[in-house]
């Protein structure tokens, strides 16, 4: 006999078996960065999620309301990385960033750059016309 699982148990196991990418859905920016790093994830090793979907599971709990909104969130193993160090994560598991990561991640400058990177991103989401929409006060 075949089963299916239900939609919600199939969630439930793709939270414990894949990376999570977690997201601000009402912004603009981070919708356009998720849906690039969607194209860029061939092997769809990556589950997507809404911050404010992650927040009703449970899955920030860790973190502070302002903090939720402040970054995209990377999910590995129930570890949250934010900020810049979720780029640094995702990277390593996109075919690019694997064939990168020698020159990224052997030096902390190549680390240091895509810190730099997102914390511009990070600056203009906190000031685009969304942020007032994006952030919980």
């Amino acid at each position: 006999m075949i089963t299916f699982d239900s939609g919600y148990e199939m969630m439930e196991k793709n939270l414990r078996t894949r990376p999570v990418f977690l997201y601000d859905s009402m912004c603009k920016l981070c919708t356009r960065f998720k849906n690039v790093v969607s194209f860029l994830d061939l092997d769809k090793r990556i589950w997507f999620m809404p911050i404010k979907e992650a927040e009703a599971k449970g899955l920030l709990d860790s973190l502070s309301v302002g903090e939720r909104y402040m970054s995209s969130h990377f999910i590995i193993n129930g570890k949250i990385f934010s900020k810049g160090d979720s780029i640094v994560e995702l990277t390593r598991y996109l075919r690019l960033g694997k064939l990168l990561a020698p020159l990224i991640f052997s030096t902390p400058s190549g680390i240091g750059l895509i810190r730099q990177a997102y914390s511009f991103f990070q600056k203009l989401h906190q000031t685009s016309s969304c942020s007032t929409e994006c952030y919980v006060n």
